[in-house]
């Protein structure tokens, strides 16, 4: 009896422990989908009306405009969309941790971006 009560005991707080590192995880992705998208704001928001080197956000004319706000705001939302559907087919902290490792490192390189079109404003 003592003996099956303290494999219970054992297994109630290795499952505690996962679930309490799946919810840290969770809100971590969550925080990562904020920040990538505050940066990817501020990326947007510092480019808009000026001139782009990246033909592909460029507009006829050469600035960013309303052609490389859609494509930068489809590519943020895709990624989302991707996350979700794999959260949504295995809601595992491995995924939420990947996601936001990921979600992290892109938000870098759009802060990087929004800090590179401030300071080389003329």
């Amino acid at each position: 009896m003592f003996r099956s009560l303290s494999i219970l005991l054992v297994f109630l707080a290795v499952s505690a422990q996962a679930e309490a590192a799946s919810n840290k995880w969770r809100k971590v992705w969550k925080l990562s989908l904020v920040v990538m998208a505050s940066a990817n704001f501020a990326d947007a928001a510092s480019s808009y009306g000026h001139i782009e080197t990246n033909p592909i956000l460029a507009s006829a004319n050469g600035r960013f405009g309303r052609k490389g706000l859609a494509l930068k705001v489809g590519v943020g939302a895709g990624l989302v969309v991707v996350e979700f559907l794999l959260h949504h087919k295995r809601p595992v902290f491995e995924v939420e941790r990947a996601a936001a490792i990921v979600n992290f490192a892109v938000a870098g390189g759009f802060s990087a971006a929004a800090i590179h079109n401030i300071h080389n404003r003329k």
